[in-house]
């Protein structure tokens, strides 16, 4: 088998296809959500019928198609149900004696009488009486009865102040025909507040007994199994009501209450002694048998009695409950939101206030936790695509509609235009269309919307998609590493022949000629007995040597270490040529050293100074360098007073090989720096115009260090 090195290892992880894959993944998240398994289909963008009203779609004639009801104030200030047709067209308009009395469950549609037609059914106050009205909307529009009183309201400061709590349907008394359930709930009017039952068939009204306490969602449940249902509510504290107030149950702590179906107390009121804070109840099935949820939120300062939720049986007594911040459960309070069937098996949803939620079974154990969504309330369930399964509708913290399927998976958010200045509540319901995709109504404000829910015909084009991505990258990333490969390629080239012609200018250095002169003018030293001058030489000879050789492998070299191997070179030159050759190297003290040039640069100008420029020259020669730096560039002049280029030329070694050297020399570094060499030569005379040797003036860019932020 063979062994897997760090080699192996590193060509796995460096190649296209495993560097591709954070950067696609990356890209996928990133993209805009257009392949969700379910999306929401606008069908309509328009304002409300009637400013600041409440508009709600229902099947009222059970036929498959909804209607639209419009509850909206007159023009006299009066209270009014305007109805639409599923297409738009009026059907009719009723008016009524008095006003609302709040901005929201002013009206519910239900049927009392067993026609399999909803009626209506209409609060208005009329100075201080709470009054309940009824009409068929499909009987001539005939009024069923108008100003049934309800209730007195207390008044505060001269004016009443009252709301109507949640409303609901069912038959309390097993007669086969359903009761209307409704809350009202006075304000610093302090009374009434309670749960209010209208029995349409023996047209009576009752109501619970008086508290303080303010009621809310109401809960219909026969947990007893006695075939009548039980109604279970649930209170907030708004701080109105203090115990030493005439009515029992004060609004500065939350209760639960279980009522029978005379709107009899079940069992003492359960009290959770805390301000600010609040009860939920659910209902449930555990262990067979139906039970009530029961949530409570401390919201005071005192973290005494502890958030909780519990399940309760018919007597008010919990069954099991934990505590938020122990017992299992996470400190981040949330909140219940509903009950619902969870792959077969009852579970809780309860938001944990982070954009996610938790489920928990009836042992109020978690089950899983979900990311990605924050549902609020559920406001109803319906199968909105047709598929047989009822999705789930909430309303989310954040100004925005969630739809969630029974499984919990692909949510789908609709982002709801609010007015924050509008008073008006959500209005939420569902458009039936007979054999058509029912539709979401949403109005926020005065604007209405509507909205289809449906399979995404393009959910499985996303794993192409994301293939077509992933193999994108791969080919730009193989295409980068192609065009490096080649780059680095070049550049090893360019180095390589380089490298080929700095070891051919050593060559030429190097050469046997100049070899054996200098030892040979070194060891005639010797023989004069001039010691101490053979010994300086052959010194400048061997750091000459070392200077070569131990840098041959560089590319570079620095304008200080050239004009030192130069001057090197020049002294045994003259140990060579005795007293025909003299030089001067003059540079100026602004001049940066640390400049880079090829190697061998400046000595293969001196070389051919010599070589062709005074080698043959009759009588003394001299050879001057001189380095100055302005504007930006390194001025080098290499001049010497030889026979010049036109004589030199009819020697038999003026081939001009040492040029060819230069120019490629110039051009290969280049390449490799990125830094333009320039150089012309320049034929001296004298008064008479004959020769007088040859000028090489090269200039070299100067390359400033990039500064750091600390600079």
């Amino acid at each position: 088998m063979k062994k897997i090195t760090k080699s192996h290892w590193l060509d796995f992880i460096s190649s296209p296809f495993v560097l591709a894959l954070p950067i696609a993944m990356g890209i996928i998240i990133a993209l805009p959500d257009v392949f969700q398994k379910y999306i929401v289909t606008q069908t309509y963008s328009g304002v409300a019928d009637k400013p600041n009203s409440i508009e709600e779609y229902r099947d009222l004639d059970n036929d498959g198609y909804s209607e639209r009801v419009i509850a909206f104030t007159n023009e006299l200030g009066l209270a009014s149900i305007k109805l639409l047709h599923n297409d738009g067209s009026t059907i009719d308009q009723w008016n009524f004696s008095g006003k609302y009395p709040c901005v929201s469950n002013n009206f519910i549609c239900a049927d009392l009488n067993n026609d399999s037609i909803k009626e209506i059914y209409v609060f208005t106050l009329q100075k201080d009486t709470l009054y309940l009205h009824a009409f068929n909307p499909f009987t001539g529009g005939d009024f069923i009865f108008l100003n049934k009183p309800v209730s007195v309201i207390d008044k505060f400061k001269d004016s009443v102040d009252v709301s109507m709590g949640s409303a609901l349907v069912a038959d309390l008394d097993s007669d086969g025909f359903n009761e209307l359930l409704f809350i009202v709930n006075a304000g610093y009017s302090k009374q009434p507040r309670g749960i209010f039952a209208y029995n349409a068939r023996k047209d009576t009204i009752i109501r619970s007994p008086k508290t303080g306490a303010k009621l809310n969602h109401p809960q219909c449940i026969d947990l007893n199994e006695d075939n009548k249902p039980e109604i279970y509510c649930s209170s907030s504290t708004s701080g109105n009501y203090a115990d030493n107030i005439a009515f029992p149950f004060n609004d500065y702590s939350s209760w639960v209450m279980g009522f029978n179906e005379k709107l009899e107390f079940l069992f003492p009121p359960i009290k959770f002694d805390a301000y600010q804070s609040g009860t939920h109840i659910a209902t449930i099935q555990s262990g067979g048998k139906n039970r009530i949820v029961v949530y409570f939120l401390n919201k005071s300062k005192s973290p005494d009695p502890p958030s909780m939720i519990a399940l309760m049986d018919e007597s008010g007594k919990f069954l099991r409950k934990k505590s938020f911040g122990k017992d299992g459960l996470n400190s981040d309070i949330p909140y219940l939101i509903a009950t619902f069937d969870y792959k077969g098996e009852p579970g809780l949803l309860m938001n944990t206030g982070d954009n996610s939620c938790i489920l928990l079974d009836t042992l109020l154990n978690i089950v899983q936790t979900f990311t990605g969504f924050a549902p609020a309330r559920l406001r109803f369930k319906a199968d909105l695509d047709r598929d047989g399964e009822k999705e789930m509708i909430f309303t989310t913290v954040n100004n925005r509609v969630l739809i969630l399927r029974p499984d919990l998976r692909h949510p789908v958010h609709i982002k709801v235009d609010n007015d924050p200045f509008s008073k008006l509540p959500l209005c939420i319901s569902l458009k039936k269309n007979g054999n058509k995709l029912p539709e979401l109504f949403i109005k926020p404000g005065n604007k209405a919307f509507l909205y289809t829910y449906s399979d995404n015909k393009l959910y499985y084009l996303k794993y192409p998609l994301w293939l077509g991505i992933y193999l994108v990258i791969v080919a730009i990333i193989w295409l980068i590493l192609y065009v490096q490969r080649i780059q680095l390629q070049r550049k090893m080239e360019v180095e390589n022949r380089l490298n080929a012609l700095q070891l051919k200018t050593i060559k030429g250095q190097m050469d046997p000629h100049f070899m054996f002169n200098a030892l040979n003018s070194i060891s005639t030293s010797i023989l004069n007995r001039q010691n101490e001058s053979a010994h300086r030489y052959l010194i400048k000879f061997s750091n000459m040597l070392r200077l070569m050789f131990t840098r041959a492998g560089e590319l570079t070299a620095t304008l200080g270490e050239q004009l030192k191997f130069v001057e090197n070179y020049l002294k045994l030159e003259k140990l060579r040529f005795k007293d025909r050759l003299s030089y001067e190297i003059d540079v100026d003290p602004a001049v940066n050293l640390d400049a880079e040039l090829p190697r061998m640069f400046i000595q293969l100008f001196v070389e051919n100074a010599i070589k062709h420029g005074l080698r043959h020259k009759k009588g003394k020669g001299h050879i001057l360098i001189k380095v100055t730096q302005t504007d930006g560039q390194i001025r080098i002049i290499i001049r010497d007073d030889g026979i010049g280029r036109q004589a030199a030329a009819q020697h038999p070694d003026g081939h001009g090989t040492g040029l060819k050297v230069i120019n490629e020399m110039t051009t290969l570094f280049e390449k490799v720096k990125g830094i333009r060499i320039t150089y012309r030569y320049e034929d001296l005379t004298d008064e008479d115009g004959d020769a007088a040797g040859t000028r090489v003036v090269v200039e070299v860019p100067v390359v400033l260090p990039e500064l750091t932020d600390g600079a």
